[in-house]
């Protein structure tokens, strides 16, 4: 029972860890995208 656990513990840690990867990388292509310059207001479009 034990080692049932411990693959679906790293079988959810693996996805999580997929899913806020993928997030990263379409975060910091948002943020090439919008350039080097200050933001038009107060809320940062990132």
């Amino acid at each position: 029972m034990f080692l049932k656990m411990r693959n679906a513990t790293k079988t959810t840690v693996s996805t999580f860890g997929a899913i806020i990867g993928i997030a990263g990388i379409e975060h910091g292509i948002g943020e090439i995208l919008q350039g080097n310059m200050p933001p038009a207001g107060i809320v940062i479009e990132s």
